[in-house]
This record gives structure tokens, C-alpha cells and sequence, in this order.
């Protein structure tokens, strides 16, 4: 890939057109410093290891 989803989630988030879009990052990437990362980049949520019942319920929140 040519940008990793940190990169790609601060690009949106600092693009005016683009920025109200929830953005949950999904990996595999365990661990506070990659879930603070996130954070900081703009991320609205972070899940580790795919689970489906945890993306259904991250994603839901946002088509409220």
C-alpha cells in the first residue's frame, strides 16, 4: 500500500469536504500506543483483531 490507515485517517480528517465522515480503523495492531495513535490522527474508533460482532456493533453507532 502507499499510506498505512493512520496516514490515510488524518488526510481525510484534515480534507473540509471529508472530514464528517466517521472513520473506525481495524487491525491488527495491538497495544495503547496504537490505539492513542489512532486517536490522535482523528480516528471516531479503533478495534483490534477482526471480530465481526465488534465491527457491527462500532459501525452502528455511527448510522444512528
Amino acid at each position: 500500500p502507499e499510506m498505512d490507515g493512520f496516514t490515510f485517517t488524518r488526510n481525510v480528517k484534515l480534507d473540509r469536504q471529508l472530514n464528517v465522515l466517521p472513520i473506525v480503523i481495524n487491525t491488527s495492531l495491538n497495544g495503547e500506543e496504537n490505539k492513542e495513535k489512532a486517536k490522535l490522527v482523528g480516528a471516531d474508533g479503533y478495534l483490534v483483531k477482526f471480530n465481526i460482532t465488534n465491527l457491527i456493533q462500532e459501525v452502528s453507532r455511527f448510522l444512528k
